[in-house]
């Protein structure tokens, strides 16, 4: 790539640029720093002022908040695998930012878009400190592990025998979903930990 009459060796990586990238991927490697008992007062006065206790809705955006910045940091790692090369080919004929993103990226980044998926579902379904603090009212609406949690102490003592049969129930989707997509979770995970 030539610059001003001077050669500037490509990264190496797909990058798209932008004012505090670097700024913005200091704060999610911060946010992954605090254990997650540090906000849970917040977490819960936040739930309360916005009259989102108790609701699925809530629970859907904290949990699909808290759980993006581990998986920010697994995509940025296969993102830079796929060579900045394709890029420029793709530039030299034309294409535009929006056509090698489309056309070339996201195609190259199917697995591990689907290994995010799978643990943004997985995050979810297995989370308790949040939802335990949150969804206390209705068991309809409870997640597994809070529901699961209600299940465990009966009025006359502690009622394994129900506990058990829920959280074997409960594995149930779990086990089918780690069979189904077992290819783009082992493909994905061990093409974005190694770079080339």
């Amino acid at each position: 790539m030539c610059r001003k009459g001077t050669w500037v060796e490509p990264t190496g990586s797909v990058t798209l640029g932008f004012y505090g990238k670097q700024k913005l991927f200091n704060i999610i490697l911060l946010v992954q720093i605090f254990p997650l008992s540090l906000s849970m007062v917040s977490i819960f006065q936040i739930f309360v002022t916005t009259g989102l206790l108790n609701k699925p809705i809530g629970l859907i955006i904290i949990d699909s908040a808290l759980s993006s910045t581990g998986l920010i940091l697994l995509a940025k790692g296969y993102f830079d695998t796929i060579p900045y090369a394709l890029d420029e080919a793709a530039m030299m004929d034309g294409a535009s930012r929006l056509q090698i993103l489309r056309k070339i990226t996201f195609p190259l980044a199917k697995p591990m878009l689907a290994v995010i998926g799978i643990q943004s579902f997985i995050i979810a379904y297995n989370e308790y400190t949040i939802a335990s603090a949150v969804m206390t009212v209705d068991i309809e609406a409870m997640p597994l592990a809070v529901g699961l949690q209600s299940m465990i102490s009966g009025q006359f003592g502690t009622n394994w025998s129900l506990y058990c049969a829920g959280a074997v129930i409960g594995s149930i989707p779990m086990i089918i979903l780690f069979y189904s997509m077992q290819k783009y979770i082992i493909g994905g995970l061990t093409e974005g930990s190694v770079k080339s």
